[in-house]
């Protein structure tokens, strides 16, 4: 992508941002009969709890890879604009859903436009979604999915091309030149950069509809240090990847650990004190494409790096979900 490319894609975003920002700022006209502001009668819980009565049935059938699907606001109560999702992948009773984002320029690299801005063509899908927002993939179940209407299907050059895109922001995998340019800005280290608020406000999009949400934290260098000895011995200190999620409702972490020399990627579960825990004995590890990969046995489980490459999630006997969508 050109810098000139850029400076018009990144300005483009911009300033729907800043409408959007000024929109939201400028609305705070007093709804008197209902005793709220007018942005709440307009877009809050109230008119998407009324859309949710109105529309009825749910569909009988499951949701299929490329449908296009409305959320259901009692799956995202927090929300208040109505969520659009697409059906990127299916495993069995899990499908991977990707969002809809509210403009209609890209505003990061994982975000793809479904339409060429250069060739000017039609959108893929119509109805104003044009921009599927990649790093908020979530896998969810066909119950969850249940609670949503169908809006439409995406075509299969489409998916080919979001399918990229989630490679290409989970497993590095490389964009043709024809997708980089439809795709955002490389986002700014600079904290005056919106698109850092933007990335916050959208990761709480899905929240929740992939069970507990495990967090990524960053370890001093001398607790990695200590893990590294504690889980993998037969490793030197220099030579150890280690990559920690904490899962604050369970008070558990996932402790990954990698030697360079080694194919497979070692899991254990850390309780509160930093010992072994149990919490989540016997749960199943999967990954991107809902595969099972391995159990978690006596704390541990042991996944090749080949198969946990981009992302993965645990399911517990219970069928309560994990989700780590994140590098690996």
């Amino acid at each position: 992508m050109s810098d000139s490319s850029d400076l018009r894609i990144l300005g483009a975003w911009l300033a729907e941002w800043s409408a959007r920002q000024n929109l939201q700022e400028s609305f705070t006209l007093v709804d008197v009969e209902a005793g709220s502001t007018a942005q709440d009668s307009l877009s809050g819980e109230n008119s998407r709890t009324k859309l949710r009565e109105t529309i009825r049935p749910y569909p009988s059938e499951p949701a299929s890879v490329g449908e296009v699907r409305l959320l259901s606001a009692s799956l995202t109560p927090k929300v208040e604009r109505p969520v659009y999702v697409v059906v990127l992948q299916e495993a069995g009773d899990w499908r991977l859903i990707v969002p809809f984002g509210p403009f209609s320029v890209p505003g990061t690299p994982d975000e793809l436009l479904l339409e060429n801005l250069n060739k000017g063509t039609e959108a893929t899908f119509s109805g104003g979604l044009a921009v599927l927002e990649i790093r908020e993939a979530v896998w969810v179940t066909i119950e969850q999915m249940h609670r949503s209407w169908s809006a439409g299907h995406m075509t299969p050059e489409a998916l080919k091309d979001a399918e990229a895109v989630l490679q290409a922001h989970f497993n590095s995998a490389a964009l043709s030149a024809e997708l980089k340019e439809r795709v955002g800005v490389k986002v700014s280290r600079r904290k005056s950069d919106p698109r850092h608020a933007y990335i916050l406000e959208e990761a709480n999009l899905l929240a929740g509809l992939g069970g507990l949400q495990p967090v990524w934290i960053e370890e001093s260098a001398a607790v990695k240090e200590t893990r590294a000895l504690a889980f993998a011995a037969d490793d030197s200190r220099a030579e150890t990847e280690i990559k920690v999620f904490q899962v604050p409702e369970m008070a558990v972490e996932l402790v990954m650990l990698r030697g360079h020399r080694s194919s497979a990627v070692v899991i254990s579960v850390l309780g509160a004190d930093g010992e072994l825990s149990e919490a989540l004995e016997g749960c199943k590890i999967y990954g991107i494409h809902g595969r099972e990969l391995a159990k978690i046995c006596d704390s541990t489980a042991k996944v090749s790096v080949q198969d946990l490459a981009g992302a993965f999630g645990l399911r517990t006997p219970e069928g309560h979900s994990l989700q780590v969508i994140r590098k690996v």
